[in-house]
């Protein structure tokens, strides 16, 4: 298993003429760093990147959290590479039981962010409404871990502080 608390990033085969994609998620990508070119040749092939994801005791487990932020789109791809299948749910309630059949423990901080107003919009608004320490130099391709402090997301959660207000909120509804 990995260390306690950890991320990665993973990237993928990917081709820009032939994937089915948002330009403005694609622009956001390529402000962000990732070269398409050189994943195009040496990224992960999505099939082998599925096979060591389910047996890696990732998926399927009540052990793991997963956090994001707004990201359904990222599991609904995942979702499919994990199954197999071409295509997922045609109806919601099917989809957020497969979601929980791999996902068990999955937490979108947008999310749980819905109902208060004073904290919508991007990951950095609400972290800096939060007060949520975020380390410079910004890179939304990668994740960094300053020495000597807690390990962070890049894009401003901290995930030691996110677990510790869900366990704190689990321990209130086991009450």
């Amino acid at each position: 298993m990995p260390p306690e608390h950890c991320s990665w990033q993973f990237n993928l085969r990917y081709n820009l003429e032939k994937e089915c994609s948002a330009q403005s998620s694609i622009d956001l990508l390529l402000e962000a760093g990732i070269k398409f070119e050189y994943h195009k040749k040496h990224g992960i092939p999505a099939q082998l990147f599925a096979e060591y994801l389910m047996t890696s005791g990732l998926v399927c487990s009540e052990k793991i959290l997963w956090i994001c932020f707004h990201g359904i789109f990222d599991f609904a791809y995942l979702l499919k590479l994990l199954s197999g299948e071409s295509t997922l749910p045609d109806n919601e309630y099917s989809f957020q039981e497969m979601l929980k059949l791999y996902f068990p423990r999955l937490v979108d901080v947008k999310t749980l962010s819905e109902p208060w107003p004073q904290l919508q919009g991007s990951l950095n608004k609400l972290s800096q409404d939060l007060d949520v320490f975020r380390s410079p130099p910004v890179d939304r391709a990668h994740s960094r871990q300053t020495p000597g402090r807690k390990r962070q997301f890049d894009d401003g959660v901290d995930i030691l502080q996110t677990q510790r207000l869900l366990l704190r909120k689990e321990h209130t509804e086991d009450e």
